[in-house]
């Protein structure tokens, strides 16, 4: 049972911290989309064979978020749980984001690291 239908005076501050919370996440995903991107693009740029596997695996990762996106979406809607969605897809994409940022960084890359000294 909904919380509003439990409490009606404590809807209100429950909506809010959870969307409060939700808009938090989206901001930190999209701080971490953008470092992805640029990261991508740099590796893209280079045009070697890694860049082509990297170019293949950007496309695979999205059809995999969005096949599980849309599987939370339809267990949701089977149990009536709807309320927690916005958070579900953007645990998916912010584990993707995490996951390619460590990935993709410079300590992994080479990208962005100076020569050693000698």
């Amino acid at each position: 049972m909904p919380v509003c239908q439990l409490d009606p005076a404590t809807c209100w501050a429950f909506t809010v911290t959870d969307m409060l919370a939700v808009r938090l996440a989206a901001l930190i995903a999209k701080r971490g989309s953008t470092a992805v991107i640029s990261l991508r693009l740099a590796l893209l740029a280079d045009g070697s064979e890694l860049a082509g596997a990297e170019a293949v695996r950007m496309v695979s990762e999205k059809v995999s978020a969005a096949l599980e996106v849309q599987h939370a979406v339809a267990v949701a809607a089977m149990t009536s749980n709807t309320g927690v969605l916005s958070r579900r897809t953007l645990a998916v994409y912010g584990r993707m984001i995490r996951a390619n940022r460590h990935r993709l960084g410079p300590q992994n890359t080479g990208h962005g690291t100076r020569p050693s000294r000698n």
